[in-house]
């Protein structure tokens, strides 16, 4: 963290150690960072040593509006105080361009000026501000303001928060009501056609040896008995040899197809699942199994899906509805990742279960185009996206957050390098410890 002592070099560093906490006020700042921008050092430094004083707050600098940009964009702070008069950007010149990415909630601005005059604070609220505060800053009142921007923003996003998880849960249980449905419908005429098609096999196997002597008496016979030559012609005109050596194949075919259509029902009613139940022991394996199978239409043309599960895995005790969702959610961003590359080719994403310190890892690795340090501590914070505006939510991974800490009691954690790939560990505890 920076101090008054730093040099200018020095006071751009900054702190990334996270504290550990509740999932909620992890993913919703309790780690607060605060982007300073002022063009006087000594003012820099002043700010600097009355709030680092706050806990739980990770303090940067920048030199004058143009740096401060820079730091924004780089990684948005939580809060920035902003000075009026700048070289290079001035305080509401910057404010403009900012306020063309985030609002007022998403990035509040606290302007800092020795200009009390009430034009220039009717300026700052107009382009954007959410406060003022004039210069000399008396500490009491600037910590006391910047407290109150945090809280209003935490208090803000744990309310949209909330909204986006119960949504994101209505909308779930309407894909899986769906599923259930279309699985209903399907599964009647699935029957019906394949007890059709086990008749068929039957009934043609009885009548094969028939038509097969017949037609050996018909090649036979033919220059003797014109019943005989006919029968030879029009086997020759229906080509009815070929049929009756490819026809037991296109039975067997079409069984096939059944089969794997009633395995495509029971895995959709599987998945639908209830989405009311209770707690219970979950086998994450068949999980997964039903999670990547129901998904398939999905990631098909993106990924090559590979399940590395390791047998008899303890199970854990959690709600199946919700822990589906959460590795639906974690599957889909790997192959929104994977996707975002427009290579040649299908990218690999590897799923993997095993024991680990007491509980049980799954491990998603996918060949993607990898996450900076930079962004990993923000990907599971609420309405984060790298996508363009309006292509994307940001709620994906909070939400599997949520499920996998807040609801299940275990832990989530991305490795990745940028050009690396990314690999997503999630770990729960086993079922007996998980009751206790």
């Amino acid at each position: 963290m920076a101090s008054a002592n730093q040099t200018d070099a020095e006071e751009h560093a900054v702190s990334s150690r996270r504290e550990p906490g509740s999932a909620a006020a992890q993913k919703l700042g309790t780690r607060h960072s605060i982007l300073i921008a002022d063009d006087s050092k000594v003012i820099r430094n002043r700010l600097v040593s009355i709030l680092e004083s706050l806990e739980g707050v990770e303090l940067r600098v920048a030199v004058d509006g143009l740096e401060a940009l820079s730091l924004a964009k780089e990684r948005k702070p939580d809060l920035l105080l902003c000075d009026h008069e700048m070289p290079g950007l001035t305080g509401i010149q910057l404010l403009r361009v900012l306020r063309g990415t985030w609002s007022r909630v998403e990035l509040p601005v606290l302007m800092l000026t020795s200009n009390s005059a009430t034009e220039t604070k009717v300026l700052a609220f107009q382009h954007g501000a959410n406060d003022y505060v004039t210069k000399p800053v008396e500490p009491a009142e600037l910590c006391a303001r910047v407290n109150g921007q945090l809280e209003l923003r935490r208090a803000i996003l744990e309310n949209l928060a909330a909204r986006v998880q119960l949504f994101e849960a209505r909308k779930y249980q309407a894909v899986g009501r769906l599923a259930a449905g279309v699985a209903h419908e399907l599964n009647n005429p699935a029957q019906y056609t394949s007890s059709n098609l086990s008749f068929l096999r039957k009934s043609y196997a009885s009548m094969q040896s028939v038509l097969e002597s017949t037609l050996e008496w018909a090649k036979g016979e033919q220059h003797q008995h014109p019943f005989a030559r006919r029968i030879a012609e029009q086997s020759r005109s229906l080509r009815l040899e070929e049929i009756l050596g490819e026809a037991p194949m296109a039975v067997e075919e079409a069984l096939d197809g059944i089969r794997r259509m009633a395995n495509i029902i029971a895995e959709m009613k599987e998945f639908a699942g209830d989405p009311h139940a209770a707690m219970v022991e979950l086998e994450l394996n068949q999980a997964l199994r039903n999670t990547v199978e129901v998904s398939r239409p999905m990631w098909s043309r993106v990924l090559y899906v590979h399940l590395d599960l390791e047998a008899e895995l303890p199970s854990v005790r959690g709600a199946a509805h919700p822990m589906k969702q959460a590795f639906l959610n974690v599957l889909t961003n790997a192959v929104e990742a994977v996707a975002s590359q427009k290579r040649e080719g299908a990218g690999h994403l590897t799923i993997r279960t095993a024991r680990a310190d007491g509980g049980v890892e799954v491990t998603f690795s996918d060949d993607g185009p990898g996450i900076s340090p930079q962004l990993q501590a923000q990907i599971f914070d609420p309405f984060f996206t790298t996508k363009p505006l309006g292509e994307g939510t940001g709620q994906g991974l909070f939400v599997a957050y949520a499920i996998i800490v807040e609801q299940h009691g275990g832990r989530v954690r991305c490795e990745s390098q940028p050009g690396q790939g990314a690999t997503f560990r999630i770990w729960l505890p086993l079922a007996a410890a998980r009751a206790a």
